[in-house]
């Protein structure tokens, strides 16, 4: 078995770290019009390491840790999607690497894709699974095979793992 984890507004706190670091409240990714987009990452490159600094999503460690114990760095992971080269968030992807193995495990396995849609081939069937709050991301998974967790809250998303790994005979 293997679990992804998303890292926006999943275990990193991205919308609030945009209100507090940037001064901008925003929308979910899948609601945000082009212009208000625009704006989020035109702030964002404005913060040095921003990904870097951003918190913790509340409950996202004890989430974690909860997979991690019991799939170890082979069998729990970190998916998430890195901004276009185009909105100019240069350090982006080695932020989020260094955020996870800061903040989560220093030997969790970090994958880093540059679109959303990039996820989809990661999963290998049932085994595969993945917490992410994009409906769209779980859509996909789930098309491709695996098992999707929407997250809306980690507490909600832990109950889920837990059944999963109980059926699982993971303990």
């Amino acid at each position: 078995m293997t679990v992804y984890f998303d890292m926006d507004n999943v275990l990193a706190a991205f919308q609030k770290g945009v209100k507090d670091m940037c001064g901008m409240e925003i929308h979910d990714q899948e609601h945000q019009t082009k212009e208000e987009e625009l704006a989020m990452w035109a702030a964002a490159r404005g913060i040095s390491h921003f990904y870097d600094r951003l918190e913790m999503m509340p409950g996202a460690k004890e989430m974690f840790d909860y997979a991690y114990t019991r799939l170890g760095p082979e069998g729990c992971r970190i998916l998430s999607a890195a901004p276009k080269a185009k909105h100019g968030i240069i350090t982006a992807a080695e932020d989020k690497i260094a955020w996870s193995k800061r903040l989560l495990a220093p030997d969790v396995v970090v994958h880093i894709v540059y679109s959303k849609h990039e996820k989809k081939p990661f999963c290998q069937g049932k085994d595969c699974i993945l917490v992410d709050d994009l409906a769209s991301n779980i859509a996909e998974w789930n098309e491709a095979g695996g098992k999707g967790i929407l997250f809306t809250d980690a507490g909600r998303a832990l109950e889920e793992l837990q059944k999963i790994f109980r059926d699982a005979g993971i303990e």
